[in-house]
């Protein structure tokens, strides 16, 4: 729904001189008008809301920079965008003003308007979903004052920066399927092979699933830029990935593969390995765009962000009924705390997750690990360590991209070691045999948090009972066929746990099931 800027900025004016007229105050601070379109040296800024502070001279406390609310068609329509946030940020500054928002009708982000040392993005921010009435225009006034008398919450960088991808993914993923519907209209050899490596994920050819593809992809790439934006950091020889002067999206697709080539031959195979989506070129609507992006990602300190962030935003584009479906549900912290600590005993052990999506349970492994070895010997080094360990964890997913995180996930765990044995296979488990490389013949744990889809929603459901009910030796076990698909996941994991280890972990084992039933 389009909404135009004229409208937005007219409705917010109303609401908040309605509010002010009232002689609305927070504390020591009382709002005293807010003006329209107030000229100034840089230009005329939408809004600008004055407030009086324990009796003083009024000052310009709130600048409102509104822009039109249409879906997918340019950047500077997105609240979030650096050269939105820049012009408000500019009008603020010129006022003296301590705080700035952006608003385009759907979503309000507000700024504080400066701090030494920190780039735009990054300065304490907050965001909320807008409702253009009367209780909202009250609602910002009383954050505006909660903020300058220090008692109000800003948004954790985190999820300033969680909040920023999925405000890019949004706007990138439309023109990504554009791109994806040419190429399959205009190239029948690609059709082809994209058709085959659908269905080599399980997925059947509609638009629908191309729609889903066209997310993921935007996605891929987002992770690709970010993730290498951090090891430049920490490779001397990746060259630094800037601004990519090109004259189309074809040209740019091509220059910034060259990028992903390099590291990738350094290694991170999991995370730049090339594919049949790579031939979709970017399209040339996008190369400004993206290389804002690239600039924008330069100005965070990525080691300050926790390491989930981007499953957090992978978890924001599956549907919530996708999820169900297929049985994909994010496991709580202390959950997988608990479940590891129960579980991971020895420095030595070998851990398989055969549901890893973006690595909650490995992380967590790969950290006690490290804590038992360390214990065991504190003087070994961290990069001897990371190696190691890296040797004793596992993951198995059927979509490659949760696996991809997992891959990024495990990698940032020491950027100045090259990762070249991150063991994560894309597979559906079902099709995994105990031993098939580059799987260990026994592990002594298996973690997972498995799909919880009941039987009427499995799919391939006598191909699941065949592989997991068939014993090593040919041998068949009993399973009412009214058991939901995590039994089964159970059942063929304990096919690759060692019997010693299976009869040591048997409490655990029962407290396990317990938790995530």
């Amino acid at each position: 729904m389009t909404i135009p800027e004229r409208e937005i900025q007219a409705k917010l004016y109303r609401f908040l001189s309605n509010v002010i007229d009232k002689k609305f105050r927070f504390g020591d601070i009382e709002f005293t008008e807010v003006l329209f379109e107030r000229p100034n040296i840089n230009g005329f800024p939408d809004l600008v809301v004055y407030a009086s502070e324990k009796g003083k001279k009024p000052i310009p406390i709130l600048v409102i920079e509104t822009k039109r609310k249409v879906p997918y068609r340019t950047t500077r329509f997105d609240p979030w965008d650096r050269n939105v946030i820049a012009q408000a940020e500019r009008y603020a500054t010129w006022l003296g003003a301590p705080y700035f928002a952006t608003c385009n009708g759907e979503i309000l982000v507000l700024f504080e308007t400066f701090k030494v040392g920190v780039p735009l993005p990054q300065r304490r921010v907050k965001d909320y979903k807008v409702s253009l009435d009367e209780a909202f225009a009250k609602f910002i006034l009383e954050e505006v004052g909660r903020f300058r008398t220090g008692i109000g919450k800003w948004l954790p960088l985190d999820d300033v920066f969680v909040q920023r991808l999925r405000s890019f993914h949004r706007f990138i993923t439309p023109y990504i399927y554009r791109a994806l519907i040419d190429k399959l209209r205009e190239d029948l050899k690609f059709k082809e092979e994209y058709v085959r490596w659908l269905r080599s994920q399980l997925f059947e050819y509609s638009d629908e699933v191309n729609e889903k593809i066209a997310e993921q992809i935007a996605y891929l790439l987002m992770n690709k830029i970010i993730f290498y934006k951090t090891l430049e950091t920490k490779i001397s020889e990746l060259p630094k990935l800037d601004r990519i002067e090109a004259k189309d999206g074809l040209e740019f697709s091509k220059k910034i593969r060259e990028y992903f080539d390099r590291a990738l031959a350094i290694d991170y195979e999991a995370i730049f390995e090339k594919t049949v989506l790579d031939e979709i070129p970017m399209p040339s609507r996008l190369v400004e765009s993206l290389n804002d992006f690239i600039e924008e990602i330069g100005t965070y300190n990525l080691a300050r962000i926790r390491s989930d962030i981007l499953g957090r935003v992978y978890e924001d584009l599956i549907p919530e009924d996708e999820r169900h479906r297929l049985g994909q549900y994010y496991t709580p912290p202390p959950i997988v705390d608990l479940i590891i600590e129960l579980c991971v005993k020895s420095p030595n052990d070998v851990v398989l997750d055969p549901g890893c999506g973006s690595g909650s349970f490995l992380v967590k492994a790969y950290h006690k690990l490290r804590d038992l070895k360390k214990k065991e010997n504190p003087f070994r080094s961290d990069a001897e360590l990371h190696k190691e360990i890296l040797n004793q964890i596992y993951g198995i997913d059927i979509n490659p991209f949760p696996a991809q995180l997992s891959s990024i996930n495990l990698a940032v765990r020491n950027l100045e070691v090259r990762s070249d044995n991150i063991n994560l296979i894309v597979s559906d488990f079902f099709k995994i045999k105990p031993g098939m490389f580059p799987l260990p013949k026994e592990f002594d744990v298996v973690v997972t948090n498995p799909p919880y889809t009941r039987q009427e929603e499995m799919e391939y459901k006598e191909q699941i009972r065949e592989a997991a009910l068939t014993y090593l030796d040919g041998s068949k076990i009993k399973l009412d066929a009214r058991a939901g698909i995590y039994a089964y996941f159970f059942i063929h994991s304990a096919k690759s746990v060692s019997y010693t280890h299976l009869r040591a972990h048997e409490t655990s084992l029962h407290l396990v099931c317990r938790l995530l039933l």
